[in-house]
């Protein structure tokens, strides 16, 4: 039996949250996933027992997001202007014993710390664009993802619904990590600080 979508992004994204939060800190996972002819549009919610910096630090890393996401290979920075800029990224995709290249270039919209609104201008997909806020609650952060997505034929056409739920689990669950692992070092760096008279 087959899970729908939406189903298995529940429960996928729920285990990534909650897997490597502290006990008691994932209080809520909501997803909806709506498919239109050969665009997927996902919405997911998602808390983060950390700061809205370190969770806003971490999502505009662009530079160093090769050594916390696992299927990125390489990011850089191609422009900068003000809060505009383009990021050229690649990596591999894996699902199972399959393995994809791929590679794109998005303009990224920076309103800090706020939201991120992002559009691939070159790539892979036939089209990418996705905004991800960011709300400070109590004991953490909220972070709402909403991505359009049209894969054209980057990946095969009957795998492409477990392949996205399998990209969004993997990306979530490490940078998840990392936020964790960033709020904990700066917590630890604050508690050895002299403290003045």
């Amino acid at each position: 039996m087959t899970l729908p979508l939406h189903a298995l992004l529940l429960v996928l994204v729920g285990l990534a949250a909650c897997g490597i939060a502290p006990l008691g800190a994932c209080t809520r996972v909501d997803v909806d996933v709506q498919r239109d002819g050969d665009t997927f549009r996902i919405e997911a919610m998602l808390f983060a027992p950390v700061a809205r910096e370190i969770a806003w630090e971490v999502l505009t890393d662009l530079e160093r997001m090769a050594t916390f996401v696992p299927n990125v290979t390489r990011s850089r920075i191609v422009s900068q202007q003000g809060t505009r800029v383009v990021v050229a990224q690649r990596g591999v995709a894996r699902f199972g014993p399959l393995a994809f290249a791929f590679e794109s270039e998005r303009a990224v919209e920076l309103s800090p710390p706020h939201e991120i609104r992002s559009g691939q201008t070159k790539g892979n997909m036939r089209r990418l664009e996705s905004v991800t806020r960011f709300v400070a609650v109590e004991g953490g952060t909220e972070i709402v993802y909403r991505v359009e997505v049209d894969p054209g034929a980057f990946f095969p056409a009957a795998l492409t619904e477990r392949f996205l739920v399998h990209e969004i689990d993997e990306q979530f669950a490490a940078i998840a990590e990392e936020m964790i692992r960033r709020q904990r070092r700066r917590a630890d760096a604050e508690s050895v600080r002299p403290r003045s008279p």
